[in-house]
């Protein structure tokens, strides 16, 4: 919707635009849904919970206190209702480098290697045929929903082909795109749609889908001040909320530092269980407490998902819902022990030219330049090796020792 101007000296400029997005519910969907409220009136269980899954990218566990202290404030407040079960101490580890490898973990239960011959054999490949787990919601009954702020670059697009036709019955990648055609030049980002921030309208699309029908189940997945406010908001009666992220800080100074190799590892994750769930399953709050402090990882979050009383799936890993060993391990847990923070890292000195150190670091510096020059075009500049500002190594049972 845009508004011109009928008077001097704006006459006939736009001086308002503002661009709405409505979840509607489709036929198909309907007729979805009314079969499972049957189903749901007769089940000795009832109607399940609405799921939410709200995912912030690169965003460790103490990143999160640090940049996102009215959600961390509102999630405390929520424990003190004592409706939630905080996973603060939780030992979740990013299972892949970037957003992709950590999402298929939890909406997969399989890292990428493994769903490569099923459905994405190369980035090329669209991926309407991969069994993300909204598609075991949908057919429990749930509606399903999946919403990024960044249409080029979600986590199932950037440099890849994503899907060709409507993954979920919500999908708000085709209205996104419109809203980064409305400047007049083509943006990569929009910081605003009308007179709301991205993340506002995002989230206000969110608790208007919520909204839309009364009884039908969703599954959602999707900063600081707008989160804290659809936290307070948000039906908590009958909405099992997750709060996560993919992996902390890859780059940049402070990943150079120490804590900054922690926190790249180690994501955020908070999950709340709606009273009714709690009090029909204490089990799984009981067992969210003990796994609060075990290790943990992004498939074992999928397995929680099909841990619902609706959506049922063949067990691969562990489940939050079930207490897990207390001996677990990056390996147990489907960890590649290049993401496993488990082995603290020894420091290494710098300086000299005959120690064993100095010569190893060399050597794995001057192999990290070859690799470099030889993954870029001829056209690039070659990469050299100018300095060796810190060094570390690890010392992983049954993989030997790993230099960083």
């Amino acid at each position: 919707v845009y508004c011109t101007s009928t008077t001097v000296p704006l006459f006939d400029d736009v001086v308002y635009r503002e661009l709405f997005a409505f979840p509607q519910i489709d036929k198909e969907a309907l007729r979805r849904i009314s079969s499972s409220e049957e189903k749901s009136q007769s089940s000795a269980i009832g109607s399940p919970p609405n799921v939410v899954i709200i995912g912030i990218d690169t965003n460790s566990r103490l990143n999160s206190r640090r940049r996102f202290k009215k959600t961390v404030d509102a999630l405390k407040e929520i424990v003190q209702l004592k409706c939630l079960v905080t996973l603060k101490r939780h030992l979740i580890i990013l299972v892949g480098e970037n957003t992709f490898p950590n999402t298929v973990a939890f909406l997969t239960g399989m890292d990428t290697k493994e769903m490569q011959p099923l459905c994405f054999l190369s980035d090329e490949d669209p991926q309407d045929d991969c069994p993300y787990v909204w598609k075991d919601f949908a057919n429990a009954g749930y509606l399903t929903a999946t919403v990024e702020d960044v249409p080029y670059a979600t986590g199932f697009n950037y440099l890849k082909t994503g899907f060709l036709r409507k993954p979920c019955d919500f999908y708000l990648r085709p209205f996104l795109l419109g809203v980064m055609m409305q400047p007049r030049e083509h943006v990569w980002f929009a910081k605003c749609v009308g007179r709301y921030y991205i993340e506002e309208l995002l989230l206000k699309y969110m608790r208007d889908m919520l909204e839309v029908g009364s009884t039908p189940p969703r599954l959602a997945r999707f900063r600081d001040k707008f989160i804290s406010n659809f936290l307070e908001t948000v039906n908590k009666t009958n909405t099992l909320l997750v709060f996560m992220s993919d992996h902390g800080d890859r780059y940049g100074k402070f990943r150079e530092t120490s804590l900054g190799w922690y926190e790249d590892k180690l994501p955020t994750m908070w999950i709340y269980l709606p009273p009714l769930i709690r009090e029909k399953f204490p089990s799984w709050d009981q067992s969210l407490k003990i796994n609060s402090r075990r290790l943990s990882s992004h498939f074992d979050l999928y397995h929680t998902f099909t841990d619902n009383p609706l959506p049922e799936c063949p067990q691969k890993r562990a489940k939050l819902f079930t207490a897990m060993l207390e001996n677990r391990t990056c390996e147990d847990a489907g960890i590649p022990s290049a993401y496993c923070p488990c082995t603290e890292p020894e420091t290494l000195e710098i300086g000299g030219d005959n120690t064993t150190a100095q010569r190893v670091l060399l050597k794995a510096a001057k192999t990290a330049i070859t690799f470099l020059d030889q993954s870029l075009p001829k056209e690039c500049a070659k990469p050299v090796l100018k300095q060796i500002v810190s060094g570390k190594v690890m010392r992983t049972p049954g993989v030997g020792s790993v230099y960083d």
